[in-house]
């Protein structure tokens, strides 16, 4: 396995510096952060040369924002990425237990606790958008929307993935898992939720869903 951490970073300059000290005291991975167009550039306080950082002049959004770290390790010849969001809500304790998990499975997702650690609007939206994409694809999804994950490049290859906002992990699970029968391995974490500002638009994430949803239903 020749693997790769890619890190989606938006205005993250109060979390990114100690997520990435906190992976490398972890791993020796390489890091790529896709900075997405943040208010301060990524480079402006993280110059460590073993992390590339890959500015997007404009925000475009976390799928975006992945595909792009997915492109260039598919280009540098990674077979695998694991993908973590950089609010630290992702322990890096977790990651050499995705890695552990054997190379042939295409998807690893971490899966949290809906307790009381995660907020109420996150836990109904969570809890509801794991079912309809269970019934979907006729398969048990304890927590699809958990962005911290291992991907398989190859698997990938042969998906249209076209997503640029936080809809892209649930369209990853349809386009994976509704008409084949791929390999899933889910991943106990914790939950942690900081105070941090969340960049999810609950109104317009959640039309953006259904309309993801309409679209697998007639593909």
């Amino acid at each position: 396995m020749k693997c790769i951490i890619v890190i989606p970073a938006f205005n993250a300059d109060n979390t990114i510096a100690s997520l990435v000290e906190q992976i490398q005291k972890t791993t020796t991975i390489p890091i790529m952060i896709i900075d997405d167009g943040s208010n301060i550039p990524v480079s402006n306080y993280i110059s460590d040369s073993n992390v590339i950082i890959h500015r997007i002049e404009k925000n475009m959004g976390k799928g975006y924002a992945i595909r792009t770290g997915l492109r260039y390790s598919q280009s540098s010849g990674y077979s695998h990425v694991v993908t973590l969001d950089a609010d630290l809500q992702h322990p890096v304790k977790y990651i050499p237990k995705l890695l552990a998990v054997k190379d042939g499975v295409d998807l690893v997702i971490g899966v949290r606790h809906f307790d009381v650690m995660m907020p109420v609007n996150r836990r109904i939206s969570n809890t509801l958008t794991s079912l309809i994409l269970s019934c979907l694809c006729h398969r048990k999804f304890r927590d699809s929307q958990c962005g911290y994950r291992r991907y398989r490049i190859g698997t990938l290859n042969g998906l249209i993935l076209e997503e640029d906002g936080f809809m892209f992990e649930s369209e990853v699970i349809v386009k994976m898992f509704k008409n084949k029968q791929g390999q899933l391995v889910e991943i106990p974490i914790e939950t942690v939720y900081n105070n941090e500002k969340s960049h999810i638009r609950n109104v317009y994430d959640t039309v953006q869903f259904i309309q993801l949803m309409i679209k697998s239903i007639f593909k």
